[in-house]
């Protein structure tokens, strides 16, 4: 059996994607498996993902029409073949040795179902936003205790089936639904190491939805304290389906929030970015009085 594979979703991603495919052939102590699911990308990302494939027997690119990133998970999980199951992310890099300290770290302790690492995030252009390690075990029935980064983890394949895998109603916050019913099968673990680097990108889930990324994992906490109480799910899951997947308002807002962000990870060590991106929230939501407020007190601090 393969001993890792690696699932990833990928949208419009041929400015980065290739890179992201070279750190995983980069991975030292084994050679994994890797499932590119191709959401339906709309630029040269389907040409990049085929050309790179063509010569390369361990690499399986997946076409489909677009349909979101928990039902590209769900098509790549089934289909890997890996005794371990790896996520990354399109535009992100995984260090040489991640996979392999990750997989002799599951082998030595069979009662974890999953495992992360540190994770250090920069901007689209390589700018350092920040470094997340792990913190401090949250207990059990108060929260989920999540990884630093989706992309940072990996589990066994047949704790993951037997969980249930990502789940469909979960259009945002399927990473939070799957780590709450995968710790209820055992401890997670997350490596006090930097393996996984990260882009903050203003086209993700997280930035373009985070109202409703937010409203969904709030009912994802609900849903793991009525399965911990013995109960049914399915109202809040009824609730979850019912949650618009889309707001009109949103790619705007989230666009702001996004700059705003980066420039608050900014503002101390590199000041001048840190008010070009305040200027870009501005612009993107001029209603946006915390980034209008910022960026009057850089002006005159300079």
């Amino acid at each position: 059996m393969t001993e890792v594979s690696v699932v990833m979703s990928v949208y419009n991603g041929e400015t980065q994607v290739r890179n992201t495919l070279m750190s995983l052939e980069a991975q030292i102590g084994l050679s994994p498996e890797i499932i590119v699911v191709n959401d339906g990308s709309e630029d040269k990302t389907t040409e990049i993902l085929d050309d790179f494939a063509y010569p390369r027997s361990n690499i399986h690119i997946i076409h489909q029409s677009n349909k979101g990133l928990t039902a590209a998970l769900i098509r790549g999980c089934a289909a890997a073949r890996g005794h371990y199951i790896a996520r990354q992310d399109s535009g992100d890099i995984s260090a040489p040795n991640r996979l392999i300290k990750q997989v002799q770290t599951l082998e030595t302790n069979p009662d974890a179902s999953m495992i992360s690492c540190a994770t250090r995030f920069s901007d689209q252009e390589g700018y350092f936003l920040y470094e997340m390690f792990p913190q401090p075990a949250i207990p059990q029935d108060v929260s989920i205790e999540s990884p630093p980064h989706h992309g940072s983890v990996m589990f066994r394949k047949k704790d993951y089936q037997q969980a249930g895998g990502y789940r469909s109603e979960f259009y945002v916050a399927q990473d939070l639904d799957l780590w709450s019913r995968l710790q209820a099968m055992g401890s997670h673990i997350c490596l006090d190491e930097v393996l996984y680097e990260a882009t903050v990108d203003p086209g993700s889930i997280t930035s373009s939805r985070r109202h409703i990324q937010q409203q969904v994992a709030n009912l994802s906490e609900q849903i793991m304290r009525e399965r911990r109480a013995g109960r049914s799910e399915q109202a809040i899951l009824n609730q979850i389906q019912s949650v618009s997947r889309e707001d009109p308002l949103a790619p705007r807002i989230g666009l702001a929030d996004y700059h705003y962000f980066i420039a608050g990870c900014l503002r101390r060590s590199l000041p001048e970015r840190a008010r070009h991106h305040y200027r870009e929230a501005i612009r993107s939501n001029p209603t946006h009085l915390r980034a209008m407020a910022r960026y009057l007190q850089l002006l005159l601090k300079t």
